[in-house]
């Protein structure tokens, strides 16, 4: 939730997760990525890395998507290595 929540704070309005239902699932140890998932199994998924700072451009934080969770753990190594 404290993840989640601190995601929500800092997109603005015009970032591609605005307003979107999230729910933080993984983090990478000692990093500030995220794994953000959506309510329902298929949806897509996002690697998050979180700036701790509310920002105003639609840039930050940066997020990889992957269309689904498979997709995420199918290809993550190539983002996380």
């Amino acid at each position: 939730m404290k993840f989640t929540n601190e995601l929500h704070r800092e997109v603005c309005g015009a970032h591609i997760l605005h307003a979107t239902p999230m729910k933080a699932v993984a983090r990478l140890n000692g990093r500030d990525d995220f794994l953000f998932c959506g309510a329902d199994v298929i949806a897509p998924c996002y690697v998050v890395h979180l700036t701790w700072r509310e920002e105003r451009s639609p840039d930050f934080p940066w997020v990889t998507e992957f269309s689904s969770l498979s997709d995420f753990n199918h290809n993550w190594k190539r983002i996380w290595d």
